[in-house]
């Protein structure tokens, strides 16, 4: 150096180098020694000048410097801390001194140098970088102190101690706010202003946890550690606002004002102001706002009001000229961005700005401002604006501004287009946007505010292109960072259909932005079509071309994800679901091209990767399930078959060819797309769940060997180790779980942040850290607190998104074997068949299997819920298995038939569709897995996956019963199948049988209402499984030996009665207990059918639990019906009480066939029921034969029942002997149901008038009365007789009526033995003129044979021609077949039948017919021998003068008068006329064994009674 010194100075350089810090540093020093600091004065003489020589070596020595600084934090601080020299000191004192202003420039950029973060640099300290950033940051604190000192910028004033916020109060005099107004302004150029405007940036630094356009919540930031909050506190409002006021009063503000030599300087100036600006809202931590848990104390408060962010987004919110500067900025426009103009680098901070203040503007409006308004000890007094609102609310009235923001997503710069697009999508989310703009109508509709801004805008096309731009932008793996990462194009693209998402829900009224870019219409968008891109190009056309692309998925799964996710919303938007599903079937094929497309294997090794394709997977599964649903209901059968069968097709076929045709086992080495869909999703998240175990275990370990951590302390687990970490910071991570955009919980990773920071700053506070020790185990734990939620979440959305795709498969899966299974023609009805099986086989080897990978509790939560979602679809499969097994039924039965000898002796054609049998083995192993799977740890612990295991386990013990009973041969009392047995073996030769009925028994013993249900159903299949066995049944024994039987019992007195009761409510809370009461009190049926389970009913009380259950007497009226309670969805109360009383009068009906003629005990026992309940039964046969109440279905079951009972009971001289002892006592039996129970014969045994009063009363008896029985061949009868409606009320009626004639024979009996005489039941008159309304007589008899004869004659001639049909089928009309094939059981799958099996079928089912004809028909005659022997025996005692005086030695047989002599000879008259040709009828017929068991026994039987009739009646003698 040389010129313009002094001999001291060179004297200084000399000593040193002259390329060497203390040669640079020492000629600062000289030139701050000798030059006189502070302003120029006119008057006094010129100060000395640096050479303009050496100003550019020093110059070129501070770039040196700042080189040097920036890249290596230890010269840095080996500078900065030399005392030798002196470096800030020096610098500071020269910018104080009068210099050129580049030098100044200069020493302000190397001062910012010395106090900038570096990302590079902490990027390269690898595990240092924490200490570097805190040195760096202390380093800036020292900065500011050392600016604030030299008032370069003059702050200290004349001290006040007040602050107005947001009223641009910067008044700085002096320093560089001279240098501003005073020599830069007239030179027109800044350089040292932008160079201080550099150094208040740098020293803001940003946390790491802090970014600024993806900071989306107001507790994504935290103060900046470099910023001192307390800085000139001693004579002025703390903290740096000064330097950032400066910024915004004297740069910002003022730079549209100013004059520029160069033009672009002033966009220079505007983007390093916008940039201490940015900084300043990154670093406002406004977490106290924010969550339940925040705390606000007055420090904070105080360092709230004071910080420079507080600050801006106060100006922003209150509507000041800071915000005109911004949307200033932005009026540069796209284009000016576009073409590299200087403008562009102070768009993307303005835009930055505005969205963090959009981010936060709602916790500075209800926390912070408030908080302070009311704040009293701040320490200085605060002032606030009047005025604030929301920046949207701002922004309505700044039209062309919100519509130059749209326009700026067509920027080249991903960065400025991102976040133009969060910008429009906060605005589109907002009310005030969202709102209808009245100005503004579309046909019919009004527009809301933003659409009706951007499409009234000249703008409009342009920023349509700029969102389909902004999509077709190529973008690498969106992916490899984090989910906020916006350092790359696909960032956009996943943001761009974000908005579009956003915009489309049912809260918001169409047509949205959305809409809008989408393509539809505005005027009527759920009605016109949607334009062809030929036309106009749209954002819907290009997000269908990215998804029609091929590496979409692979390359960015994120983008895809929400691409799947914007078709599925917009197919199930009730507003845009028919114009976009109708344009997706009609252009695009999307669905069948879609599920073609994507690969049933996901190959991907990050687990971020995987959550996002598992979620594309999830929505696009979705979406085929709807449109195949709406195909199904739009009967579209050509496009929903397309759909249909290639999932069940199989995936390794590459043409069209059918698996079914192969080989009958080949079924079962194929995999259907369904199922390779399944597996793929299933090994991805295994794979993607290990990967990330193992870079958790390697984390863990990193954190250990950098802790220098105990092996005890690694072994730990997670939850143990979670708990002592948190202990030991005294925090409680669970309060920073919160859901994400998707609804998973996962914790708050800057909420955390805080709460550690928090934690620490606590501890310090505590003197708990004051040790380095101590300081370092709380940073180890939270460093492993950090890592283990870190791990946690991405774990947590890995399952996310795997259950997600679980319930987009559930879905689509559920709707192939539900609406869209009879769309799957290929292959037929076999293939049908075996597709359900393969479902059903494939989903139950998942929920059978234990995963021992498994090892936190956590995780086996997670597997619990994945196998419980999925138990309900594995029911659904099993339930269609089983109905295609009931057309299995027809069809075996079909060609079972067709295979026997033909009426010429040759034998049929077997028909094709039975051709294919499915395996006995595979099903008896699914049966075996079905068995294992609710024995799993899994299913043990989740009653719900248990419940849906046991309704899988019905449908298919269901179906195997009915594939038996179809093969099997008539007169087969048990059908068993080889699956039948080989379902049994399962269960017996094993300890899987004793193991499934210890947890069935126990969930019907104390599961829920819902699931006791299913698990008594289920007992009950098993038991009827068992019951094939000859030896007694193991259900039996088991629930024996485990004392079930008196918990099951014991609990309807103890627990149901008084649950049962409540049903019967007019309007009941619940009706689960009647649902487990009759799947109970069906499995006690199916055991009271063999002896050895009667006896263990019997013997653990069941008879006198049901005589005390008061429920069976709450009887509804029939007025309380009709008093006027209707509900759809729950049954009358009379049906109610149908579904109570019924299943207990067929238990003890099924009891008392068990129970010996000499067992007393028990006999008494069913008497105490009859008589404890005898209310209801007497009721029940009064209104039965009361001609003014109308018959239904219920009461004739009840009544054919309770005449049963009635029968039986009577049949016992021990009961009778034992209630005409208790007559007198006020006791009511059996016998005071005499007279009701013989009433019932007047008016149902004589005629069918009965029928006059008979009507359905629900939805099943109003369709069966519209079905004419193929059984029923009177020509003269009414529809409703002819109807399956009216034969079933027919065989009741027959049924009530044996029961009654067989009560009278056995209540007139005499026994052997017996002193007791003769009891009449009939009153004498033999014609009907002489009867009386009161008791039935013998002329009720008479008629009831007569009618009985005329009966079996038709009866004979109908099964007759039935059995003729069934061998000469060919003679029967096609319109005849299908009649009676849907007359059958079978009407599901008449359309299966082809005419051979049709007919085959239909002899098949006359030949049941003829066979149940005849069984009625030999009931019939049974019957009319009965009331022959009473006819008999009513007409000796009544006409034998002597037996009748002597018998009773009175008129009268307790109720019954005897005849006078007149009324004999009277009966003797009548009987002589009436009786003759009835008796030539008798003895006219002829039965034959082909038609009755014993025909000649029976034959001999009513002749003999014929004879003795004829002998009474014609020569007047007879004896009883």
């Amino acid at each position: 150096m040389s010129g313009g010194g002094a001999g001291g100075h060179r004297q200084t350089v000399n000593q040193a180098p002259l390329c060497s810090w203390q040669a640079l540093f020492g000629a600062l020093d000289f030139y701050a020694g000798h030059l006189r600091p502070g302003e120029p004065d006119p008057l006094a003489a010129p100060p000395p000048e640096i050479p303009d020589a050496e100003v550019a070596l020093l110059r070129a020595f501070l770039r040196l410097c700042r080189s040097v600084v920036q890249h290596s934090v230890v010269a840095r601080t080996a500078i900065y801390d030399s005392t030798e020299l002196g470096a800030m000191t020096t610098m500071f004192a020269l910018l104080a001194c009068v210099v050129p202003v580049a030098l100044k420039a200069a020493l302000l950029d190397t001062v910012a140098a010395f106090g900038a973060l570096d990302n590079d640099v902490l990027a390269n300290s690898g595990a240092q970088a924490d200490s570097v950033r805190r040195a760096v940051d202390e380093m800036a604190r020292r900065i500011w102190a050392q600016l604030e000192q030299s008032q370069m910028l003059p702050t200290a004033g004349d001290g006040a101690r007040a602050l107005a916020v947001g009223r641009g109060s910067s008044g700085a005099r002096g320093g560089i706010a001279y240098e501003l107004e005073e020599v830069e302004a007239a030179a027109e150029t800044y350089p040292e202003t932008r160079a201080f405007v550099r150094l208040v940036a740098a020293l803001i630094h940003v946390p790491a946890d802090a970014v600024g356009v993806t900071a989306e919540a107001a507790s994504a930031a935290s103060a900046s550690a470099s910023v001192p909050a307390d800085l000139g506190s001693a004579y002025r409002v703390p903290g740096v606002g000064p330097y950032v006021s400066f910024v915004l009063d004297s740069v910002l503000l003022k730079a549209e004002q100013r004059a520029y030599r160069v033009p672009d300087e002033k966009w220079r100036v505007y983007a390093l102001a916008l940039d201490v600006v940015e900084r300043s809202l990154s670093t406002l931590d406004l977490s106290m706002f924010v969550g339940t848990h925040a705390t606000v104390t007055p420090d904070a408060l105080r360092e709230l009001a004071t910080h420079p962010g507080f600050e801006v987004a106060v100006r922003v919110l209150c509507g000041s000229r800071l915000l005109d500067a911004l949307l200033r900025v932005l009026d540069a426009g796209v284009d000016a961005v576009n073409a590299g103009a200087a403008a562009a680098s102070a768009v993307l901070p303005a835009l930055r700005i505005l969205l963090r203040v959009l981010h936060v503007q709602t916790a500075v409006l209800r926390g912070a401002v408030p908080a302070l308004a009311e704040a009293d000890s701040l320490g200085f007094a605060l002032n606030l604006p009047r005025s604030l609102t929301t920046l949207e609310q701002l922004l309505l009235s700044r039209r062309e501004s919100v519509v130059q923001i749209a326009a700026l997503v067509g920027a080249v710069d991903p960065h400025v287009s991102l976040a133009a697009v969060r910008i429009v999508h906060i605005l589109a989310d907002s009310t005030v946007f969202n709102g209808v703009d009245d100005r503004v109508t579309r046909g019919a509709l009004t527009l809301n505010r933003m659409v009706s801004m951007i499409d009234g805008s000249t703008d409009s096309v342009r920023i349509l292109h700029a969102f389909i731009t902004s999509l077709e932008a190529e973008g690498g793996d969106d992916v490899e960072g984090d989910e906020s990462d916006d350092d790359s194009a696909a960032a956009l693209r996943v943001a761009v259909v974000d908005l579009l998402l956003a915009n489309i829900v049912s809260s918001k009224p169409a047509p949205t932005i959305a809409h809008y870019l989408l393509g539809f219409s505005v005027s009527r968008p759920a009605a016109d079509d949607l334009p062809d891109p030929a036309q106009r190009a749209t954002v819907l056309h290009t997000v269908l071309d990215l998804l029609r692309g091929d590496s979409l998925l692979a390359r960015q799964p994120r983008l895809a994800e929400r691409c799947y996710h914007l078709v599925h919303r917009l197919c199930a938007d009730p507003v845009t679901s028919d114009v976009a599903l109708r344009y997706l079937r009609a252009r695009e094929t999307f669905v069948s091209t879609q599920l073609r497309a994507v690969p049933a294997a996901i190959t991907t090794d990050r687990p971020r990767a995987t959550s996002a394709e598992l979620h594309a997977r999830a929505w696009l599964w979705r979406t085929a399930a709807l449109e195949l649903h709406s195909l199904v209901l739009q009967d579209s059968r050509p496009r929903a078959k397309l759909i249909a069968e290639w999932l069940v097709a199989d995936a390794a076929q590459t043409d069209d060819a059918d698996v079914f045709t192969s080989r009958p086992s080949a079924f079962l080495d194929a995999q259907m797309h369904l199922l390779a869909l399944f597996s793929g999703v299933r090994q991805a998240y295994r794979d993607a769940m290990a990967t990330l175990q193992h870079q958790r275990r390697e984390a863990e370990a990193d954190s250990a060997d950098a802790d220098a951590m105990d092996a005890d302390d690694i072994v730990k687990s997670d939850d143990v180790a979670t708990a002592e970490d948190a202990a030991l910071l005294g925090v409680d991570i669970s309060s920073c779980v919160a859901p994400n955009a998707r609804g998973c919980a996962l914790y708050d990773l800057a909420a955390l942040a805080a709460l550690l920071r928090q934690a620490e700053r606590t501890l310090d506070a505590a003197g708990a850290l004051g040790s380095a020790a101590a300081r370092q185990r709380a940073h180890a734990a939270m460093r492993r607190l950090t890592v283990r939620c870190y791990f946690a979440n991405q774990e947590r959305e890995l399952f996310f998104a795997y259950a997600s795709a679980l319930r987009g498969w559930k879905e689509m899966a559920e709707i192939v074997v539900t609406s869209a299974w009879d769309r799957v023609e290929a292959g037929g009805r076999a293939a049908r068949e075996r597709t359900a099986f393969q479902l059903l086989r494939g989903l139950v080897q998942t929920v059978s299997e234990h995963d021992a990978a498994l090892m936190s509790p956590e995780d086996e939560t997670r597997h619990a819920e994945v196998l419980t979602a999925l138990a309900s679809t594995l029911t659904l499969f099993s339930e269609r298995l089983s109905l295609e097994w009931t057309r299995a039924g027809v069809l075996t039965r079909a060609s079972l038939a067709a295979a026997k000898p033909g009426a010429a002796g040759h034998a049929r054609a077997l028909p094709p569709a039975t051709e294919s049998q499915l395996p006995v083995e595979p099903l008896l192993d699914a049966w075996r897995q079905l068995v294992l799977a609710a024995l799993t740890p899994a299913a043990q612990a989740s009653l719900q996956l248990r419940g849906n295991l046991y309704a899988s386990m019905l449908h298919f013990l269901g179906g195997v019963r009915k594939l038996a009973a179809a093969s099997a041969d008539e007169n087969e009392v048990r059908p068993r199948s080889r699956l039948v047995a080989g379902a049994l073996d399962v269960l017996s030769n094993s300890t899987l049988g004793d193991r499934l009925l210890e947890t069935v028994s126990a969930d019907a013993a104390d599961a829920s209402d819902a699931w006791k249900t299913v698990a008594f159903s289920l007992l009950d299949a098993v038991a009827a499984l068992y019951a094939s066995e000859t030896r007694p049944n193991r259900v039996v024994l088991f629930l024996t030996h485990k004392n079930f039987f008196s918990s099951y019992v014991g609990a309807l007195i103890r627990r149901e009665d008084q649950a049962l009761q409540l049903t019967l409510q007019p309007d009941p809370a619940s009706l689960n207990a009647l649902y487990i009461y009759e799947a109970k009190m069906a499995f006690f049926i199916r055991l009271a059918q063999r002896q050895d389970g009667a006896d263990k009913l019997i013997e653990n009380g069941v008879l006198d639990v049901l005589a005390d259950c008061s429920f069976l007497n709450m009887r509804p009226s029939a007025s309380s019906d009709a008093a006027g309670f209707a509900d759809a969805f729950i049954p009358a109360r009379a049906e109610r009480f149908h579904q109570l009383l019924m299943p207990a009068l067929d238990l003890v009906l099924a009891l008392a066939a068990k129970i010996g003629r000499d067992n007393v005990t028990v006999w008494m026992k069913v008497a105490r029921f009859v008589s404890q309940h005898h209310g209801v039964l007497e009721a029940v046969l009064k209104e039965a034969a009361l001609p003014a109440h109308p018959l239904s279905m219920a009461l004739l079951a009840e009544a054919k029942a309770a005449s049963a009972l009635v029968f039986y009971v009577a049949r016992q001289r021990a009961v009778l002997d034992r209630e005409t002892a208790l007559a007198g006592s006020g006791h009511v039996g059996v016998t005071s149901l005499h007279l009701p129970m013989l009433a019932l014969l007047p008016k149902l045994s004589s005629s069918r008038s009965w029928f006059q009063r008979l009507a359905p009363t629900n939805d099943v008896e109003r369709a069966q009365a519209l079905v004419s029985a193929a059984l029923y061949d009177d020509e003269d009868a009414t529809d409703v007789e002819r109807s399956v409606f009216g034969q079933q009320a027919s065989d009741l009626v027959d049924a009530i009526v044996q029961n009654a004639i067989a009560y009278a024979q056995a209540v007139t009996e005499r026994p052997t033995g017996s002193s007791r005489m003769f009891r009449p039941a009939f009153a004498w008159p033999i014609e009907h003129n002489r009867e009386s309304d009161y008791l039935p007589s013998l002329a009720l008899l008479v008629a009831f044979v007569r009618q009985s004869l005329t009966q079996i004659t038709r009866g004979r001639r109908a099964r007759d021609e039935k059995l003729r049909l069934a061998q000469n089928s060919a003679e029967m009309t096609t319109a005849d077949l299908r009649k009676l094939v849907s007359a059958s059981p079978y009407v599901e799958v008449s359309d299966d039948l082809s005419t051979v099996q049709m007919r085959a079928l239909a002899s098949v089912l006359l030949t049941q017919q003829g066979r149940r004809i005849g069984r009625s028909t030999s009931m019939l005659v049974s019957t009319v021998e009965q009331a022959l022997v009473l006819l008999w025996r009513h007409l000796s005692f009544f006409i034998s003068v002597d037996t009748a005086e002597d018998s009773y030695g009175g008129r009268a047989t307790g109720s019954m008068a005897l005849p006078s002599a007149m009324e004999r000879d009277t009966l003797r008259t009548d009987a002589s006329i009436s009786l003759p040709p009835l008796l030539v009828s008798l003895s006219e017929l002829k039965l034959t064994n082909d038609e009755f068991e014993n025909a000649a026994t029976h034959s001999s039987f009513i002749q003999m009674l014929v004879r003795r009739i004829k002998d009474l009646v014609l020569r007047d003698t007879s004896t009883i």
